[in-house]
Order: C-alpha cells, then sequence, then structure tokens
C-alpha cells in the first residue's frame, strides 16, 4: 500500500470535508475584492455545499458549479 493512500484512510472524512470548507472560505476571501453581498451569500452556499458532499454529490456539484 502506498503512503499516501494509508495517510488517506486514517484521516477521518469529517476532517477532509472541513478542510475542504475552509480551503474554500479562503478561496473566496482572497479572490473577492469589492463583494456584493448576493456574491458572499451564494460563496457561502457553496463553502456550505462541500460539507454534505459525501451524502449529496450531484446537488453539491450543482450548487458550486456556477462559481465565477
Amino acid at each position: 500500500m502506498s503512503r499516501a493512500r494509508a495517510l488517506r484512510q486514517r484521516v477521518p472524512a469529517p476532517v477532509i470535508d472541513l478542510a475542504l470548507v475552509a480551503a474554500a472560505a479562503v478561496d473566496v476571501r482572497l479572490n473577492n475584492w469589492e463583494p456584493t453581498r448576493l456574491e458572499l451569500a451564494l460563496a457561502a452556499v457553496g463553502c456550505t455545499a462541500l460539507a454534505f458532499r459525501r451524502r449529496f454529490p450531484l446537488v453539491v456539484f450543482l450548487l458550486t458549479l456556477p462559481s465565477r
């Protein structure tokens, strides 16, 4: 078994999901210089949807697709 696969099997799924949400939030913050309320709301929906990607993959894909 490769080292990367062994590490991935040891990290719990919620930790990975939390890391993805945090990375998305940082990405939104770094790339929105003058955001409007609508942009912030859509970014929040997209970041929050990532937390549910294991349970509802198609819905999460559709919610995160319309990014800028």
